[in-house]
């Protein structure tokens, strides 16, 4: 066998697809999809989302192909899209009411032809014209029942013999009871109850009420769906030839050189190679002020041209790339269940056999109390009619999706749909100070040294390139023009250590360090005294010295965010404790805490510090939000019970915290507690409906008070409210 294809096999190959879903009508439909197509050979995972209506595969090509997991999700009786935008929304929705517009037209020709026979209950009509007129609407009642409700039918059959009754298993047991309990009526009485206006009805009540209940929703989910096609679908790049061309998006590969034109978005992340544009970024940032972009400036996908022309050099596919993160992030949490998800889908999936259970109770007792065959009949129909397990199914999905879109789009991603319904427990919340409450751009204002000569300059620039702390990154950039790069300054890189204060390593038989004042032991020119002396108000000292011997400092400034106070300031109102841990040095941090108003503060903590701060408080029953910059506050941020890293939109992927908020969004968090407490609200509403709506409407039905149709109106419209209600969320 050749070494490249054992190599290649012995390494799993796993392609995914997301699948746009059609005709599902509960949460039971997600489950027999997910259940079906977890069982194919070839595939590892599949998540489905009924609030969105779609299915995400994770397969072995090499085992099984996309076309035959589409088979086998058509065979449980729905339609299956590979992409599902504007255009394919609207064309689903034509389908979907034609098809209601027929059943309707079949449906009210029947109600027609229900009059005279209705009459005859009162008026003696001959026999014969009673009979032709039933055999009319059970010929009209067949297309409507067997052609626009075969899919309900088909997917009743289905869930039944897959163990996941839903919805349609209802409304397909009682259309399909009343058509045979009239046919038979029809055949063998003299004077027939005939129900096809009922079974002809429920069908077309159902097409409705989806219509309906799917515009809604997609409304909910569009702020969820708009990320997905954002990115253009092809991208011209240009060859080793230098010849442009366009190829699929997916085809793009990190290094391809690819051009953006203005009024175009840019596809992939990337670095401009030649040209220059005006790049409206707001998709991350939230300004809508174009950013100049030229050569060596790092571009983001997403971003739209607003003139001009870039040739970028991908560093990310397309599929990796920042704006398909933020998707893959929504995707990810929306799979997640919170834990009153998870209870909602229990109550749904053993409320219809409970329901079924009832009916057959209620026609049964009926029946033998003394009550007609026909009445306890329509009791027991009027009861599966009625019951919606569709309300409870999407009480908490459809504000789940709405809400995520929502924030997405207010520039906060939720990884944990958990961490929403905790926010409003949070008694304290702690920040990093760095990069969290500001910029995290350092610049050196001050270089103070014993010697200034290149060598010194050029160990330190060498150093410092082993570390990405924020202060280091201001150091090498103040250094960059200074050093001498003809001097051949070489540091043993086995010598190179990094501290949480600091950096350490060997240039020949002398030790130098970069850092806090812990580096060192010695101080012979008194520089602590000078650095504490000049400091400048809000400002960091970073020593350096060789030997333990301070030789001298760098004295860096890092501007506050924007309206940082007023962020304090309105936390506080909502009477939380607002905590500030810092790495840097003691005076620095009381400095900045005291200019944004934070009494509670810590200087010169360590990641093991902060770690163990947020455990003490959390064992004093308090519940912590931390919030930073993600990685080098990770550890931290896991230990709280509410973890927030603030992200410029290029490394979603390294952020594991439970909430992303875009550095330039800080100031959404207030309103996010806000935000929480409104979603908490609807959800429990639309629970509390769910369950009034089914005891009461149950009752009703076991009571004689509805018949069938009615009870069909009542389940549709109880959806409807569901979704209406969630669309609140779509205002942050």
């Amino acid at each position: 066998m050749p070494e490249v294809l054992k190599e290649k096999l012995e390494y799993p190959v796993s392609n995914e697809i997301t699948f746009h879903i059609e005709g599902m009508r509960c949460a039971s439909c997600a489950s027999i999809i997910s259940d079906t197509i977890k069982k194919l050979d070839g595939v590892s995972n599949c998540s489905v989302n009924y609030a969105t209506d779609s299915c995400k595969v994770e397969y072995d090509p090499t085992k099984i192909s996309k076309k035959t997991i589409a088979k086998s999700i058509k065979d449980l009786g729905y339609s299956v899209n590979d992409s599902f935008g504007v255009e394919e929304f609207y064309r689903s929705q034509r389908s979907t009411l034609i098809n209601f517009g027929i059943a309707t037209f079949l449906a009210m020709n029947i109600m027609m032809l229900t009059i005279p026979v209705y009459w005859n209950y009162f008026e003696v009509i001959e026999v014969n014209i009673v009979n032709l007129f039933g055999w009319l609407m059970f010929i009209l009642c067949i297309p409507v029942l067997f052609i626009n409700g075969w899919g309900i039918l088909k997917r009743a059959a289905v869930s039944m013999f897959k163990g996941y009754p839903g919805m349609e298993t209802l409304i397909g047991i009682g259309a399909l009871a009343a058509f045979i309990y009239s046919t038979i009526e029809l055949i063998f009485a003299e004077n027939p109850h005939l129900y096809y206006d009922t079974s002809s009805t429920l069908v077309v009540i159902i097409l409705f009420g989806k219509f309906i209940e799917n515009h809604f929703r997609y409304k909910a989910s569009q702020e969820v769906n708009k990320l997905n096609y954002v990115l253009p679908r092809k991208v011209r790049i240009r060859d080793i030839m230098h010849n442009v061309k366009w190829i699929p998006a997916d085809e793009l590969k990190i290094h391809d050189l690819f051009e953006v034109h203005a009024g175009e978005i840019i596809p992939a992340d990337g670095v401009v190679i030649n040209g220059q544009a005006l790049v409206d970024e707001s998709i991350f940032t939230g300004e809508a002020r174009g950013v100049l972009k030229r050569a060596q400036s790092r571009v983001i996908s997403g971003c739209v041209l607003k003139n001009g022309f870039i040739q970028v050099r991908a560093t990310t596919t397309v599929k990796d790339s920042a704006l398909s993160s933020i998707v893959k992030i929504i995707e990810n949490a929306l799979k997640k269940k919170s834990n009153l998800q998870n209870f909602s889908d229990r109550v749904a999936r053993y409320f219809i056999p409970i329901i079924i259970m009832i009916s057959a109770i209620v026609f049964v007792v009926m029946h033998s109390i003394g009550f007609p065959f026909e009445s306890s009949f329509l009791r027991a129909l009027t009861v599966l009619v009625i019951a919606c397990p569709c309300a409870l199914a999407l009480a908490v999905p459809i504000s789940l999706v709405t809400a995520y879109g929502t924030l997405a789009k207010n520039g906060i991603l939720i990884r944990n749909p958990d961490s929403l319904e905790l926010l409003n427990k949070i008694t304290d919340v702690i920040f990093d100070k760095t990069g969290t409450l500001t910029f995290g751009k350092y610049e050196v204002n001050k270089f103070v040294s014993v010697g200034k000569d290149n060598e010194l300059l050029n160990k330190l620039f060498i150093l410092e390139s082993f570390s990405s702390h924020p202060a280091a990154e201001a150091i090498k950039n103040y250094l960059t023009n200074k050093i001498d790069d003809t001097t051949d300054t070489k540091i043993d890189i086995n010598t190179v250590n990094l501290y949480d204060y600091g950096i350490r390593g060997s240039f020949d038989s002398e030790v130098w360090a970069v850092g806090n004042d812990k580096m060192f032991n010695n101080d012979p020119h008194n520089l602590k005294i000078d650095a504490k002396e000049k400091m400048e108000y809000g400002n960091t000292t970073v020593f350096f010295g060789k030997n333990s011997v301070i030789e001298g400092y760098f004295s860096i400034g890092d501007q506050s965010r924007d309206n940082i106070k007023e962020l304090v300031d309105t936390l506080k109102n909502k009477n939380l404790n607002i905590h500030l841990l810092s790495g840097d040095k003691i005076e620095t941090t009381k400095s900045f805490a005291k200019s944004v108003g934070i009494d509670l503060w810590l200087g010169e903590q360590t990641p093991y510090d902060k770690i163990n701060y947020v455990k003490t408080l959390r064992n004093n029953n308090k519940k912590v939000m931390m919030i930073g910059d993600g990685i080098n506050d990770a550890a931290s941020m896991t230990e709280a019970d509410i973890g927030v890293a603030l992200s410029s939109g290029t490394d979603l992927a390294k952020l594991s915290a439970s909430m992303i908020i875009f550095k330039n969004y800080l100031d959404k968090l207030p309103g996010l507690f806000k935000y929480s407490a409104k979603m908490k609200t609807i959800t429990m509403q639309n629970f509390i409906w769910a369950i009034i709506y089914n005891i009461v409407g149950i009752s009703l039905a076991i009571s004689g008070l509805l018949n069938p149709l009615i009870a069909a109106v009542m389940m549709m419209l109880s959806s409807i409210t569901v979704v209406l209600n969630s669309l609140r969320l779509l205002k942050f």
